[in-house]
């Protein structure tokens, strides 16, 4: 399957290989590699065997040089989205993921941990996630959105905040896959809604 996608990448001239779809087999190819190695130790063709286990390493290392050591070809850094959202939360927030899955695992994350939360993870769920947000129309809202075009592809709940609520902050970080671009945006309370005593706005942008 790895050997595949590369080869289709490059007769297609377009960039076919998915990382996380292939670092499951990254163990496999380790293995494969070193197999070959060993078994051209025990020939003649020993040079071969060094060539080949100095020089593909080398070149698996040189090609994903973007991805091992610069943040513009990476996932997702939820860790750094946490600290951003850590240093201006109030308890009363509400956290919005749209798509809705990233939570199942960010949840218990420190910044997000307690508060109300939603996410829409299939344009089914549109309806359940604005009627979520009338509820908490008095409330601060995190909009955290991550591939929006698999559950909102229209933007509709983030139109719907724009025109509801103001914005207080927003924070993003700019990446080279769509599906590894995180933005955030803090929403106040509904415009018609009175603001909670004590509450203070808050802004962090990148």
């Amino acid at each position: 399957m790895a050997a595949l996608q590369v080869v289709l990448s490059l007769a297609t001239h377009k960039s076919l290989v998915v990382p996380r779809y292939m670092e499951h087999v990254v163990p496999a190819i380790a293995i494969a590699l070193g197999a070959l190695v060993a078994e051209l130790l025990r020939t003649r063709a020993r040079a071969a065997a060094l060539v080949i286990g100095f020089a593909v390493p080398a070149a698996f290392i040189v090609c994903a040089a973007n991805v091992l050591w610069d943040p513009y070809y990476q996932q997702p850094d939820w860790y750094l989205i946490n600290l951003v959202v850590l240093q201006h939360e109030h308890k009363s927030d509400g956290m919005l993921f749209v798509q809705g899955f990233p939570y199942i695992v960010v949840g218990d994350f420190t910044a997000f941990r307690g508060h109300p939360a939603a996410g829409p993870a299939m344009p089914s769920d549109l309806p359940y996630t604005l009627s979520w947000l009338k509820k908490h129309r008095a409330d601060r809202i995190w909009y955290i959105e991550n591939q929006y075009f698999y559950p909102d592809p229209k933007k509709k709940i983030k139109a719907a905040l724009d025109a509801s609520r103001p914005v207080l902050g927003t924070w993003s970080e700019a990446k080279a896959s769509a599906g590894d671009v995180v933005n955030v945006v803090l929403y106040g309370p509904t415009k018609a809604a009175e603001r909670p005593r004590g509450s203070r706005s808050a802004e962090h942008s990148r």
